[in-house]
């Protein structure tokens, strides 16, 4: 092997290593949350965390609205890829918990407008981003043009694990990443 092929290879051990030490950090993060809050999964934190970063760090979505413009449960749900009636009952009990705050509009009726409690801004002053977040915060912070030579070379690395690894196209495929993400907020 190579110098330079083990240097890359110290950098990505560096990476997997930090994954695996803030994994267990959110770990035991949550544990000592869940003994003070004990009404509340993991998925509710999770789900809380999401709901801040999305509505504090105005994150759009493909049609340019935010969560902090459009805070409604269709568009939590929209953002989240899963169904209404699975953000309405996520809600429903988070509200019940005094951590969402759930109010009709005056101008409509008809419409919602969701916010988080501060019980829950309080909360959250105490969670650490999960990894992934973090992983995505270290990449917004390279230049445009550092971004536009990391992504092939990332998509050349991911390629070639997946044939040796031999793990098929199924992890390409939208649905995958969508079920993925599904199983870790429903449970």
């Amino acid at each position: 092997m190579n110098p330079e092929n083990d240097e890359v290879m110290q950098e990505f051990i560096k990476i997997a290593a930090i994954f695996g030490s803030t994994m267990r950090g959110v770990r035991e993060q949550f544990g000592k949350l869940g003994k003070k809050y004990p009404d509340l999964s993991h998925h509710d934190f999770r789900f809380l965390y999401l709901m801040n970063n999305y509505m504090n760090n105005n994150l759009k979505l493909n049609d340019d609205k935010t969560l902090r413009e459009d805070p409604s449960v269709q568009r939590i749900a929209k953002v989240f890829d899963l169904s209404s009636s699975t953000i309405s009952i996520k809600i429903k009990d988070l509200e019940e918990k005094g951590f969402i705050i759930h109010e009709r509009l005056t101008n409509d009726r008809r419409k919602v407008k969701i916010n988080l409690s501060e019980k829950a801004k309080k909360l959250l002053l105490n969670i650490r981003a999960p990894p992934i977040l973090e992983f995505q915060n270290s990449i917004g912070r390279l230049s445009i043009e550092e971004r536009n030579h990391f992504l092939p070379i990332l998509k050349k690395i991911v390629h070639n694990l997946k044939s040796e690894l031999d793990l098929g196209d199924d992890i390409d495929h939208p649905e995958f990443m969508r079920k993925m993400f599904r199983s870790t907020m429903e449970g």
